[in-house]
């Protein structure tokens, strides 16, 4: 298989370093049980311990075994129609996965991948069951080809690609690099300089475990306590492991940062030492939230992620779909636009009107009230927690209604939430799943409405517009049924058209434009 072709139905295998690979996760998963169960106690005689040891080494044992058997029976390979993949360790299963259905492609490259130089590419599909495929551990030059024949399927659905010895791709555009002094300004402004506290906390409670640490740790404190002087090194010098920390973490994590498309995808490049290379389909993105910290409002940077349809996007804030971890605010309304067609990033208009303030000020909290019972019941001389948990609950909703604003037209909805934790969420009507409205008895009183907007993003992304005039919200909700209205009679109409056609026989097929699932 070359760079740029690959064969069609011919079975492909893992890299050997796939076996690797798999040693090194059982290893690092069972460490500390290994460490505790066989180091630490290795003399005992417990008829308990014995039985642990050996339990554990039948697990580690069958997962190692189930590796090996994995990395024998797995195959895949290119049909001019499908992907097909034969998997299984102790459980055989085989998938099939047509290419129109995949939406997102990703690379990750760690550790191991950089040494043999392999990389495991990710397939995120619509599919509801197993929506993510991994191929792990592929060569550099299989991925790229592998990619580069994905992307060119999803633009020449009906040619046969062994017509060519070559694929074209489309030339991609740079859009963003990341800078070194965005980075540092990254590092000191989120999170990752306080992650190092937790992570000390694991180790040391993990070590505790194994070696009982609670005389050593006495020993610590009480002379801490005693000589101010070394408490103010220690505290001065934790702050600066921890910035340090920071720092090497926002270089490690966004390192090599980058943004590139074409006519049809979005491509994202980032990491040093675990690089990983993300691919978005344009027309699967249904939104656009732009995030910022309080902290980072300060500075002028913000976060910017996709919502997308289809796909499985990864659990630590949907990752993958982060397109500008942290920009300078004033360069947004330059970029999306040349990366996403039809998206423009301005601040939306409309504040709340004032009745609504006194609505989120009389509106009952439930939280207040439980804790309030709980703190009075169990903990009652701790009682100057309620109304300490009061202001800040009024505190959130004095900025909340400050900060809110929105606009909702015929062709966009934008909501901008938050005090501490500010986001704007931007989506078009075409984008819409579904509308609803809903009145309390406290906002019909004074007038006012919520609506919640669904997008097709997976999971389904809700914008919920609390407390806004009902004529507006009930003047958005009038333009979308016209809307669905309208896109339903243009779809029956497209069908009638397809079934006369059909009766005279002249074409076989019309692209009405639009999917069944498109009609909700």
């Amino acid at each position: 298989m070359s760079e740029q072709t690959i064969q069609l139905n011919h079975p492909y295998r893992l890299h050997a370093s796939f076996l690797l690979s798999e040693l090194v996760g059982t290893i690092k998963n069972y460490f500390f049980p290994i460490i505790l169960l066989w180091i630490v106690n290795a003399n005992s005689d417990s008829t308990f311990l014995l039985i642990a040891k050996w339990g554990l080494l039948v697990v580690i044992a069958i997962s190692i075994v189930s590796s090996i058997l994995e990395w024998i029976h797995f195959r895949y390979q290119f049909t001019d129609t499908d992907l097909q993949i034969k998997k299984g360790g102790l459980v055989r299963k085989e998938q099939y996965i047509q290419y129109h259905r995949i939406q997102n492609v990703s690379r990750t490259t760690n550790l191991i991948g950089k040494i043999f130089r392999v990389t495991t590419i990710k397939l995120e599909t619509e599919a509801q069951d197993d929506a993510t495929v991994h191929l792990k551990m592929v060569t550099h030059k299989q991925a790229t080809a592998i990619q580069t024949f994905l992307e060119w399927k999803s633009n020449h659905k009906a040619k046969d690609i062994e017509s060519s010895d070559d694929v074209s791709t489309l030339s991609k555009s740079l859009h963003y690099k990341v800078t070194k002094k965005e980075l540092l300004k990254a590092s000191f402004t989120s999170f990752s300089i306080v992650a190092l506290i937790p992570i000390l906390m694991t180790i040391f409670f993990n070590i505790d475990e194994v070696f009982s640490l609670d005389g050593h740790v006495d020993t610590v404190v009480s002379f801490l306590q005693d000589h101010w002087i070394w408490l103010t090194i220690a505290i001065i010098g934790l702050l600066i492991v921890s910035c340090l920390f920071g720092v090497v973490t926002t270089f490690l994590q966004y390192g090599h940062f980058e943004v590139r498309s074409d006519e049809k995808r979005i491509y994202i490049k980032k990491g040093i030492i675990q690089e990983k290379e993300n691919s978005i389909l344009k027309s699967k993105v249904q939104g656009v939230v732009v995030s910022k910290s309080i902290i980072r409002r300060w500075f002028g940077i913000a976060k910017v992620r996709l919502i997308c349809a289809g796909g499985e996007m990864e659990t630590d804030e949907t990752e993958s779909a982060v397109i500008f971890p942290f920009i300078s605010v004033k360069r947004i309304p330059e970029l999306l636009p040349k990366i996403i067609p039809g998206f423009v990033y301005h601040q939306p208009e409309r504040r709340l009107p004032r009745r609504a303030l006194w609505v989120k000020l009389l509106r009952p909290s439930y939280f207040w009230v439980i804790a309030t019972v709980v703190v009075f019941i169990f903990w009652s001389h701790l009682w100057y927690l309620s109304p300490i948990l009061l202001t800040l609950i009024i505190c959130n909703r004095l900025m909340d209604y400050r900060f809110t604003r929105y606009q909702i037209t015929e062709s966009i909805t934008q909501y901008e939430i938050g005090g501490v934790f500010n986001e704007l969420t931007t989506t078009g009507m075409k984008k819409v799943e579904e509308v609803k409205v809903t009145r309390s008895w406290l906002q019909r009183r004074f007038g006012l409405a919520s609506i919640q907007v669904a997008t097709r993003g997976k999971p389904v992304q809700f914008i919920m517009i609390n407390d806004i005039p009902e004529s507006d919200a009930f003047d958005y909700y009038m333009w979308y049924e016209q809307f669905v209205n309208e896109r339903y009679h243009f779809y029956v109409d497209q069908n009638n058209k397809q079934e006369r056609i059909n009766d005279y026989g002249e074409f076989n097929e019309v692209d009405v434009g639009m999917e069944e699932t498109d009609i909700k």
